[in-house]
């Protein structure tokens, strides 16, 4: 009978579980906060036995006030309730805050070199001290007084002092007052000085690619402004695939420091194919070659085959390694055929150009000699020489380089020839085009453009196609064939010495990805103001941000010709 009543008794009840809805009332701005890092919440809406929801009130009473202090907020009330109702179970957990503890006082104190006497030290311990973020009367957050004491320490060693470290923080909270009392103790160590290059990671390029671009000379102060730098300018090339500038932080040897350059080379040798097409030029092929160390002496060669119904061109050209001062030199040659609008051209050419690029500016002065052959049925073939001297700035300052909905982008181009420098003609071409990016709303954008152009010369004869005009098309006038407007000669559209053309254009982005597009152009180009003819087209477009920018499709109404056209361009690149 006992075995039997023994075993009886093994069986547990299992415990009653109920369905479980957590709820916390908090002002909003905390609310957010609580619904981010409670643990509690992997009980919501699961089945929960009463140990568990005295669990979740106890988790809740122990975690709030943690997070609370993190904005400032260190004596809160917590209370919890249970309530039960034929649904099941609701924990209710009441946040009441209190008061916000605001900064009281600052103390910010040295030691190390810092502290000399000496009226620079002096001035710079002044800086530091006024520009410390978190003010007397701020809110005081755990991540406000973390911020603060990092970006002070940072603006110390960024200069002189590399191995700057706080020796001392202290944040003395007062709950029945609501005030915070700080002190920061920053040790600057001594002042640093740099060395010599020491690089590591070269295998196949010369480590004068380098070495010119080192700003920072021996004996120099230590400034992370000129590391960063370095390898900004490093990274901007195509030899490396990693670029990592620094030194040793050490105390005791910050005397004449060495500045470690460590690199991870990229490929110099890449093949590249891509197929495409526009309205402007039909179907496209290319096939791009390029090594970045020729003749192992890191120049790079940039060439290519671009095949398109309307034109092919093949090019090659070299590029210098940059100098320390931002040049680049170059050097190349090109042949071209094009049959646009019933003239045909083909052209060589050989060049060399000096470019630089600082921020937002990009120059290039080019001096180049073409032989250009014109050909229009019924007019005899012309054959132009022109050694011409070029000048090309560009600026551009847009939030965003593929899809951008604010900026400016300029572009100004000089050039010309003379008879009595292998030229054919006397000229000199002028041009500039302006586009601005108005955001609208949430996410619209209007966009204007114009265009002007002018080349002074007796004629237009003997001039390179290069250096005169034409529009229409995608970039240009919609609603007209590409450069179908310019002189006609014989039937033939060939350029002129005068384009003036503007555009206004608004896209409307009914999702993340997709928009579409009203827009008005207007414009011509012309051999004199006498024959200068405004034409407009307008008309109505689809818009996708492609991860390569954005992708156009455009129907297009030529007033002047009375027809509708579509422009649209697409290209994948292998």
């Amino acid at each position: 009978m006992l075995a039997l009543a023994f075993g009886m008794a093994l069986p547990a009840m299992a415990a009653a579980t109920q369905s479980t809805t957590i709820r916390v009332d908090a002002p909003g701005a905390l609310r957010k906060l609580l619904q981010s890092y409670l643990s509690i919440w992997q009980y919501q809406h699961k089945e929960t036995t009463a140990g568990q929801r005295a669990g979740i009130v106890r988790a809740a009473k122990r975690e709030i006030p943690d997070l609370l202090a993190t904005q400032g907020y260190f004596s809160p009330q917590v209370a919890a309730d249970i309530q039960s109702s034929a649904a099941g179970e609701t924990v209710v957990i009441t946040v009441k805050p209190g008061p916000r503890t605001h900064v009281a006082a600052v103390t910010l104190n040295f030691k190390g070199d810092i502290v000399g006497s000496d009226s620079q030290r002096a001035a710079r311990r002044a800086r530091l001290r006024s520009h410390w973020p978190l003010k007397v009367g701020a809110p005081f957050t755990q991540d406000d007084w973390s911020h603060a004491k990092q970006a002070l320490l940072q603006a110390l060693s960024g200069e002189d002092y590399a191995a700057a470290s706080i020796a001392d923080s202290r944040a003395e909270i007062d709950p029945a007052h609501a005030t915070a009392r700080l002190s920061v103790t920053y040790d600057s160590g001594p002042p640093f000085t740099l060395d010599h290059l020491e690089i590591s990671g070269l295998k196949r390029y010369p480590s004068g690619l380098i070495t010119e671009l080192n700003p920072i000379k021996p004996g120099s102060r230590y400034s992370e402004k000129q590391l960063l730098e370095l390898q900004r300018k490093l990274q901007d090339l195509p030899y490396f695939s990693s670029v990592i500038v620094d030194i040793k932080r050490d105390p005791a040897h910050h005397t004449d420091v060495p500045v470690q350059v460590r690199v991870s080379e990229a490929k110099s040798k890449h093949v590249g194919f891509g197929t495409g097409y526009s309205t402007n030029y039909g179907v496209r092929g290319e096939f791009n070659y390029r090594d970045n160390n020729l003749l192992d002496r890191g120049w790079m060669l940039s060439s290519g085959l671009h095949l398109d119904q309307k034109r092919q061109i093949g090019f090659g050209e070299v590029y210098l390694p940059p100098t320390g001062r931002g040049f680049q030199d170059s050097f190349g040659a090109l042949g071209e055929h094009t049959d646009i609008e019933g003239l045909r051209t083909d052209r060589g050419a050989v060049g060399v150009a000096r470019t630089r690029k600082r921020g937002r500016v990009d120059a290039r002065l080019e001096l180049k000699f073409q032989r250009e052959r014109q050909e229009v049925s019924g007019i005899p073939t012309q054959f132009v020489n022109a050694l011409t001297l070029d000048y090309l700035w560009s600026w551009k300052n847009v939030d965003n380089p593929l899809n951008p909905r604010r900026g400016q982008v300029l572009t100004l181009e000089v050039g010309g020839g003379s008879k009595a420098l292998l030229s054919t003609q006397n000229f000199v071409r002028s041009y500039g085009r302006y586009q601005q990016y108005f955001p609208v709303g949430r996410s619209d954008v209007l966009i204007g453009r114009a265009e002007l152009g002018y080349t002074a010369a007796p004629s237009r004869d003997g001039i390179p196609q290069e250096f005169l005009f034409r529009a229409g098309g995608t970039g240009s006038v919609r609603g007209y064939d590409y450069q179908s407007l310019g002189v006609d000669e014989n039937g033939a559209v060939v350029g002129g010495r005068y384009l003036v053309t503007a555009s206004a254009e608004y896209v409307h982005w009914l999702t993340g990805k997709w928009g579409i597009a009203t827009f008005y152009d207007i414009g011509d180009a012309a051999d004199s103001r006498a024959t200068f003819q405004w034409h407009a087209g307008y008309g109505v477009g689809a818009r996708w941000k492609s991860p390569a920018g954005p992708l156009a499709i455009d129907l297009a109404y030529g007033q002047q010709e009375r027809q509708f056209r579509i422009h649209f361009a697409v290209a994948a690149v292998f």
